[in-house]
């Protein structure tokens, strides 16, 4: 009796489903097991951890998009680009409306130098959300570094439509204005980020330093003046304020500046080469020396010093060493426009034209908006007579940005003389003149070209004769 009750109550428990194995997860529940598993991995920073077992998820459910995808971005997390480069691509396949994965595609290829690729993974990403700043930063930063600066300027534009505030916008479109040579347009749009973001500390360093190169030295103090009131512990722009002091023929402020950086911070390399200029102002010229050879103990490859070595070497006569040190800059860095223009200031000194021509332009091959470059070239040529009308197609471009540039007026005066294009030569001589009424050389140049184009129009004179008046014929 008792044993049919044991066996009794045993059946019942079995078919009531209690039993002591229960039954085997399919491979889908298995991948989600290990799908969560992963996300658990990836909030602890655990990419490589995370990517296996992601891979298990996917291998045991393969069409399963979001688990392709996340081993890819743990894949890339981890540093396996190569990997993670093949998966998202499948997962890109599987889903191309996410555009995670194809942003972190186009990220990978910015790892591995390839701009090309990664603009296309970025633009396809930006035509299912084009109104993404973060793309479209990242796509203008693309157009700037291969130097596509009217994508650049349009892809800045519409940043401007989705984030009219953001002041880093305007720097960046000012950035891009100046490296086209728009110098004028550049001032505008740093003074426009000044007047948007009045304590912004990048802004007001920004515009110093396009002061700075615009030669304006005397305002580009005071904009770094404020930055550093902002900002006081930024090396970098206390070194340039110490730059503009010593152009503005403050060698005592300038000083100031940059022993405040090496007080800070013994190893900083552009404050050794400040004080080396500084002591070049002061005519403490073998103290500038060991100063900028102390740079460039520490390193070796420092451009800055180079070029302040050169210029050491000019005030003491040493024209060879002067040569050998502006040689060095542009080995070091060939698409230095700084070692460029004065490796061909020194050939020009040297009475080698072509050499320095060469340099100019292997200089605008690089950089083409390059206005340093543009005007010492229409110079140089100039002075021959073999290149005048590029000589003037130089000039003609500078004088389209700036009707007011000096320098060019001049140049084309005496380009147009030379081709003895008397009158425009004339009009050019007075328009520098308007400018600059009292320069000697200016008034010089005026008069000779005068001179020449009042020889001209009696030479014509001379070589008319007037027509035969009436002859009366006589009869016989």
């Amino acid at each position: 009796m008792m044993k049919r009750c044991v066996v009794a109550a045993c059946s019942v428990w079995l078919l009531s489903g209690c039993s002591l194995f229960t039954p085997e997860k399919s491979n889908q529940e298995k991948a989600a097991d290990l799908f969560a598993q992963g996300m658990a991995a990836m909030k602890r920073d655990d990419a490589a951890t995370a990517a296996g077992l992601f891979g298990q998820a996917t291998r045991l459910d393969p069409r399963q998009a979001k688990y392709v995808m996340q081993q890819g971005l743990a894949l890339a997390k981890s540093g396996e680009t190569g990997q993670a480069i093949m998966t998202l691509s499948r997962a890109v396949e599987m889903q191309p409306e996410q555009i995670e994965p194809v942003v972190t595609l186009g990220e990978l290829y910015l790892e591995l130098n390839k701009p090309d690729q990664a603009l296309v993974h970025f633009r396809k990403a930006l035509a299912v959300d084009g109104d993404n700043p973060e793309l479209l930063k990242k796509v203008a930063a693309i157009n700037i570094q291969q130097e596509q600066f009217e994508d650049a300027e349009r892809m800045l534009r519409r940043l401007r439509q989705v984030v009219p505030d953001d002041v880093e916008i305007v720097v960046l479109q000012s950035d891009v204005l100046g490296r086209q040579g728009k110098d004028d347009q550049a001032l505008r749009k740093l003074q426009e980020a000044a007047g948007m973001a009045p304590d912004n500390f990048k802004v007001h360093a920004s515009l110093g330093r396009h002061l700075m190169r615009a030669n304006k030295f005397e305002l580009a103090s005071k904009e770094l003046e404020v930055a550093l009131g902002i900002q006081a512990d930024d090396a970098g722009c206390r070194v340039d304020l110490g730059e503009v002091y010593l152009k503005l023929n403050k060698p005592e402020e300038a000083q100031r500046e940059f022993q405040a950086v090496l007080k800070a911070d013994e190893g900083n390399l552009r404050a050794h080469v400040g004080v080396g200029m500084v002591q070049l102002a002061l005519g403490e010229l073998e103290k500038a020396q060991v100063s900028v050879e102390n740079a460039i103990t520490l390193k070796p490859t420092f451009l800055e010093a180079h070029l302040a070595l050169g210029e050491i070497m000019l005030k003491q006569k040493d024209e060879a060493g002067a040569l050998k040190s502006f040689q060095r800059a542009v080995e070091i860095d060939p698409g230095s426009p700084q070692a460029r223009l004065r490796l061909a200031r020194m050939y020009q000194l040297q009475g080698q034209p072509a050499e320095a021509a060469n340099e100019l332009d292997t200089l605008l091959s690089f950089q083409p908006g390059n206005n340093a470059a543009k005007r010492m070239l229409a110079s140089l040529l100039a002075e021959g007579t073999d290149q005048l009308d590029r000589a003037l197609e130089l000039v003609q471009e500078q004088l389209k940005q700036s009707e007011q540039d000096l320098e060019m007026l001049k140049i084309k005066a005496q380009v147009l003389f030379a081709r003895k294009e008397f009158g425009p030569a004339l009009e050019a001589a007075d328009a520098a003149l308007g400018i600059s009424p009292e320069e000697p050389e200016l008034v010089e140049l005026r008069a000779k070209i005068a001179d020449a184009k009042r020889a001209q129009e009696r030479k014509g004179k001379v070589g008319k004769r007037p027509p035969p008046g009436l002859q009366i014929i006589r009869p016989d």
